[in-house]
């Protein structure tokens, strides 16, 4: 699997959208080359990453373009608006989002028609992004516990999640054939169920034990059951690369929770919903030049 540079795939997801990922842990932005990205969302979002602080020591704190945070924000904001720009043939500074109540963005300009499902996640040095014109889509990429292994027993780890699995789930994780094989299975089914809950739009409070998943090493698929039922129109895919897993969801657009508040960028339900299964093509890598691309901004 190549990660170096644009056009690496990384995994395989439907036909008529683009799926992107950029590692933010390989990019080290000059305070210019930040600053201008900076331009590139909204004035709100920029006032929130900039508030981002991460502490090294008494009283001193990274921040902007040294804080590993604020940088994964930023790409993932620019990320979302390149995916719909492309998709949606709609120039960059055209572009309004807001978000739900519970931290969704969405499209808010009014003059739409077009049906475009969008998520971003970003966690342990990559951003990824997934976006569709007929499925609702979740997206959801975590580190595979690595950094675990040798500070606390995956026995230990677990006990902070009991509920958060079911007894199927926590069999296939505990049979692992070592601490490795335990911990990359915990966090495939954790970014598997994030990436369902990330697609309809619940956020925090939904009782993950509700959602089982069985998973096929294999081909990387999985199948949903929720309170016990297969969810035969969801599909699942999955992939390992480097130290990361990314999951992604593709579901009914119905299903979203809150289809009045332009979820995922909910611009309308497709009616050919169901008549396909989602046709996979590449995930791509970007470098920092699409970053700036997105708006047809030059890299100084």
């Amino acid at each position: 699997v190549s990660t170096q540079s644009t056009g690496g795939n990384l995994l395989m997801t439907t036909l008529n959208h683009r799926s992107y990922a950029f590692c933010t842990d390989r990019w080290n932005p000059s305070q210019t080359e930040w600053n201008t990205l900076l331009t590139l969302v909204q004035p709100e979002e920029k006032e929130r990453i900039e508030r981002f602080k991460r502490p090294v020591a008494k009283g001193v704190y990274l921040t902007g373009k040294d804080n590993p945070d604020a940088k994964a924000s930023l790409v993932g904001r620019i990320l979302l608006r390149k995916l719909i720009s492309e998709n949606l043939k709609l120039p960059h500074e055209q572009i309004k989002l807001a978000r739900t109540p519970k931290g969704k963005p969405y499209l808010i300009n009014s003059d739409l028609t077009t049906p475009l499902y969008v998520n971003v996640s970003h966690s342990d040095g990559w951003v990824v992004g997934v976006c569709d014109s007929e499925f609702l889509v979740g997206v959801d990429v975590m580190g595979t516990g690595l950094q675990y292994i040798n500070k606390q027993s995956s026995e230990s780890f677990f006990q902070s999640f009991n509920n958060c699995f079911t007894s199927y789930e926590w069999d296939y994780i505990t049979r692992g054939k070592n601490e490795i094989q335990r911990y990359t299975r915990f966090f495939l089914y954790w970014t598997l169920k994030e990436s369902y809950i990330k697609a309809i739009g619940i956020g925090l409070g939904f009782t993950l034990s509700r959602i089982e998943f069985h998973v096929n090493d294999q081909d990387g698929t999985a199948i949903l059951f929720l309170d016990g039922v297969a969810q035969v129109q969801w599909s699942f895919y999955f992939l390992w690369f480097s130290d990361v897993v990314i999951s992604v969801a593709f579901g009914p657009p119905n299903e979203a929770v809150d289809v009045n508040s332009g979820l995922d960028l909910d611009l309308g339900f497709n009616m050919n919903f169901g008549k396909r299964r989602p046709i996979v093509t590449p995930f791509f890598v970007l470098n920092v030049e699409d970053l700036f691309l997105a708006s047809n901004t030059r890299k100084s």
